[in-house]
């Protein structure tokens, strides 16, 4: 009786853990954290956004063109404006940006970030109008 089964059952314990570790597939690492949104694409997101300060038509205006112009100027500041909506659809919260990137925000923008600090549910709808002008962006 020397059937692979009597075989492995007959063998010693550690030659059944080292036989056993061999075949064991090691886990897969882990990727590194995401780089955070910077804070000019979050004013311009704010910007954009119908619920933002109605401080003017214009202002609206020129994040359309800012918008407009960076999705068409080059490769570069197409992936730039894409990849930071990305980043801004995968944060979870305005707490979670570098105190750098909240104070170019807070520069940019101080009503808008004073209304995110003090309504942080409201971020759930910029990460959603950020997915939906970056499926728009992909797609055109």
């Amino acid at each position: 009786q020397n059937s692979p089964l009597t075989r492995n059952l007959n063998s010693s314990p550690a030659r059944r853990k080292k036989e056993k570790k061999m075949t064991t597939p090691s886990p897969p690492p882990i990727p590194p954290a995401p780089h955070p949104p910077n804070g000019h694409s979050l004013a311009l997101l704010t910007a954009l956004s119908p619920t933002s300060a109605p401080s003017s038509h214009a202002r609206h205006t020129a994040a359309l063109s800012a918008r407009d112009a960076a999705l068409t100027s080059s490769h570069d500041s197409y992936g730039n404006l894409c990849s930071n909506f990305a980043r801004i659809l995968g944060t979870t919260s305005l707490s979670s940006l570098p105190p750098s990137e909240l104070t170019i925000f807070q520069n940019e923008d101080p009503t808008s970030c004073l209304q995110l600090h003090h309504d942080p549910t409201s971020y759930l709808q910029l990460r959603q109008m950020a997915g939906l002008l970056l499926k728009n962006s992909l797609v055109s």
